[in-house]
């Protein structure tokens, strides 16, 4: 009876945490979408491209939960926009120059592009980060629930 109980026992606690295992995983094809889909529609919008250009390429990068990755290519984004457009801000002396404007979305858009490929590697780390393991030895009467989690 009392290996039953402990079957019984051990059943549940992994019915409940492959549930939540699988709630945890991260999807490659929603964070490439997030990531490419916030951006197309905020290029859409008149204010929204500064959003575009900076924030949203990296949505995919949060979603998966490497939030350095995806502050790193933001910061750098943000770094290439103020650098560039620091000689276009409003003064006397200073002419608008589309030259430099494109160059500024073009440098933007190549930080992104690389972004974007590293994305699925994002998620893939995190999904690889928590594992169960279950083992059941039911002619020795043992029972283990193996977790890992890697860093």
């Amino acid at each position: 009876m009392k290996n039953i109980i402990t079957i019984i026992i051990v059943l549940f606690l992994l019915a409940g945490s492959i549930n939540h295992l699988n709630a945890q995983r991260r999807s490659e094809t929603l964070a490439l979408g997030l990531s490419i889909g916030c951006s197309a529609i905020c290029c859409l919008n008149d204010c929204g491209l500064p959003l575009a250009l900076t924030f949203t390429p990296s949505l995919g990068h949060y979603y998966a939960g490497s939030w350095s990755t995806g502050l790193i290519f933001t910061g750098l984004r943000v770094t290439t926009l103020m650098a560039m457009s620091y000689p276009l801000l409003p003064d006397d002396t200073a002419d608008t120059n589309t030259g430099m404007v494109f160059t500024c979305i073009g440098i933007c858009g190549f930080i992104t592009l690389i972004e974007w490929s590293l994305i699925p590697t994002s998620v893939e780390y995190h999904n690889a980060r928590l594992q169960v393991k279950p083992e059941m030895d039911i002619q020795n009467g043992e029972y283990a629930l193996g977790i890992s989690y890697n860093f």
